[in-house]
Protein backbone atom coordinates (compact mmCIF):
# COMPACT_ATOMS: atom_id res chain seq x y z
CA UNK A 1 0.00 0.00 0.00
CA UNK A 2 0.97 3.63 -0.44
CA UNK A 3 -0.40 6.63 1.41
CA UNK A 4 -1.24 10.25 0.71
CA UNK A 5 -1.07 12.46 3.80
CA UNK A 6 -2.48 15.98 3.61
CA UNK A 7 -0.56 18.40 5.85
CA UNK A 8 -0.20 22.08 6.53
CA UNK A 9 2.73 23.25 4.35
CA UNK A 10 4.74 24.37 7.39
CA UNK A 11 4.73 20.82 8.72
CA UNK A 12 6.03 19.51 5.39
CA UNK A 13 8.80 22.12 5.48
CA UNK A 14 9.73 20.93 8.99
CA UNK A 15 9.79 17.33 7.73
CA UNK A 16 12.05 18.27 4.82
CA UNK A 17 14.33 20.15 7.25
CA UNK A 18 14.41 17.04 9.52
CA UNK A 19 12.98 19.04 12.43
CA UNK A 20 9.81 16.92 12.40
CA UNK A 21 10.60 13.20 12.21
CA UNK A 22 7.26 11.71 13.30
CA UNK A 23 3.95 12.24 11.55
CA UNK A 24 1.17 11.95 14.11
CA UNK A 25 -2.54 11.47 13.59
CA UNK A 26 -4.77 11.74 16.64
CA UNK A 27 -8.47 11.19 15.99
CA UNK A 28 -11.76 10.53 17.74
CA UNK A 29 -12.53 7.57 15.47
CA UNK A 30 -10.39 4.74 14.09
CA UNK A 31 -9.73 6.26 10.67
CA UNK A 32 -6.68 5.84 8.43
CA UNK A 33 -3.82 5.69 8.99
CA UNK A 34 -4.85 3.91 12.21
CA UNK A 35 -4.45 0.19 11.52
CA UNK A 36 -3.72 0.83 7.83
CA UNK A 37 -0.02 1.67 7.60
CA UNK A 38 3.01 -0.57 8.09
CA UNK A 39 6.73 0.04 8.26
CA UNK A 40 8.26 0.18 4.79
CA UNK A 41 5.23 1.69 3.07
CA UNK A 42 5.62 4.91 1.07
CA UNK A 43 3.93 8.18 2.01
CA UNK A 44 3.34 11.12 -0.28
CA UNK A 45 3.03 14.40 1.60
CA UNK A 46 0.70 16.92 0.00
CA UNK A 47 0.10 20.47 1.15
CA UNK A 48 -3.44 21.37 2.17
CA UNK A 49 -4.96 22.92 -0.95
CA UNK A 50 -1.59 22.70 -2.71
CA UNK A 51 0.91 20.43 -4.41
CA UNK A 52 2.74 17.30 -3.43
CA UNK A 53 5.93 18.41 -1.67
CA UNK A 54 7.68 15.34 -0.27
CA UNK A 55 7.82 11.60 -0.03
CA UNK A 56 8.94 9.39 2.84
CA UNK A 57 9.01 5.77 3.88
CA UNK A 58 7.32 4.72 7.10
CA UNK A 59 9.75 3.58 9.76
CA UNK A 60 8.42 2.41 13.11
CA UNK A 61 4.64 2.73 13.36
CA UNK A 62 2.95 2.94 16.76
CA UNK A 63 -0.83 2.78 17.22
CA UNK A 64 -2.75 3.62 20.38
CA UNK A 65 -6.44 3.30 21.21
CA UNK A 66 -8.55 4.02 24.26
CA UNK A 67 -6.68 7.28 24.78
CA UNK A 68 -7.42 9.59 27.68
CA UNK A 69 -6.22 13.15 28.18
CA UNK A 70 -3.57 11.77 30.55
CA UNK A 71 -2.29 9.29 27.94
CA UNK A 72 -2.20 12.06 25.34
CA UNK A 73 -0.13 14.17 27.74
CA UNK A 74 2.28 11.22 28.03
CA UNK A 75 2.53 10.92 24.21
CA UNK A 76 3.26 14.63 24.06
CA UNK A 77 5.94 14.34 26.73
CA UNK A 78 7.61 11.36 25.03
CA UNK A 79 7.33 12.34 21.35
CA UNK A 80 6.65 16.04 20.84
CA UNK A 81 10.33 16.78 20.17
CA UNK A 82 9.85 14.64 17.02
CA UNK A 83 6.23 15.66 16.29
CA UNK A 84 6.64 19.41 16.66
CA UNK A 85 3.11 20.16 17.82
CA UNK A 86 2.43 23.50 19.49
CA UNK A 87 0.12 24.04 22.47
CA UNK A 88 -2.87 24.66 20.18
CA UNK A 89 -2.28 21.34 18.40
CA UNK A 90 -2.25 19.38 21.64
CA UNK A 91 -5.30 21.24 23.02
CA UNK A 92 -7.22 20.38 19.83
CA UNK A 93 -6.24 16.69 20.14
CA UNK A 94 -6.99 16.39 23.86
CA UNK A 95 -10.21 14.38 23.38
CA UNK A 96 -8.80 12.00 20.75
CA UNK A 97 -9.30 8.28 21.34
CA UNK A 98 -6.87 6.97 18.69
CA UNK A 99 -3.31 7.86 17.69
CA UNK A 100 -0.89 6.73 15.03
CA UNK A 101 2.76 7.80 15.21
CA UNK A 102 4.84 7.18 12.09
CA UNK A 103 8.60 7.67 12.05
CA UNK A 104 9.58 9.19 8.72
CA UNK A 105 12.60 7.79 6.88
CA UNK A 106 14.09 8.43 3.45
CA UNK A 107 12.47 11.87 3.24
CA UNK A 108 12.91 13.59 -0.12
CA UNK A 109 11.34 16.58 -1.84
CA UNK A 110 9.11 15.61 -4.73
CA UNK A 111 6.67 17.38 -7.02
CA UNK A 112 4.64 14.35 -8.10
CA UNK A 113 2.19 12.10 -6.36
CA UNK A 114 -0.30 9.37 -7.07
CA UNK A 115 -3.71 10.00 -8.58
CA UNK A 116 -6.50 9.69 -6.02
CA UNK A 117 -10.14 10.68 -5.68
CA UNK A 118 -10.39 13.60 -3.28
CA UNK A 119 -13.00 13.52 -0.54
CA UNK A 120 -14.16 16.54 1.46
CA UNK A 121 -12.29 16.95 4.76
CA UNK A 122 -10.31 13.73 4.32
CA UNK A 123 -6.64 14.07 5.28
CA UNK A 124 -5.33 10.55 4.65
CA UNK A 125 -5.71 8.23 1.67
CA UNK A 126 -4.67 4.58 1.40
CA UNK A 127 -4.01 3.48 -2.19
CA UNK A 128 -2.89 0.37 -4.01
CA UNK A 129 0.81 0.24 -4.93
CA UNK A 130 0.03 0.31 -8.65
CA UNK A 131 -0.77 4.03 -8.19
CA UNK A 132 2.75 4.79 -6.97
CA UNK A 133 4.41 7.10 -9.54
CA UNK A 134 7.87 6.14 -8.23
CA UNK A 135 7.11 2.46 -8.79
CA UNK A 136 6.02 3.26 -12.33
CA UNK A 137 9.21 5.29 -12.92
CA UNK A 138 11.34 2.39 -11.63
CA UNK A 139 9.59 -0.06 -13.97
CA UNK A 140 10.21 2.19 -16.99
CA UNK A 141 13.94 2.69 -16.28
Amino acid sequence: MIHVAILIPGYIDAILDRQKTIESRLTKTAQPPFGKIKAGERLYLKATGGPFMATAVAGTVQSFDGLTPERIDKLREQHNHQIGGDDAFWRAKRDSLFATLIELAEVEPIAIGPPYKKAYMKAWYVLEEDRDPLRIARLVN
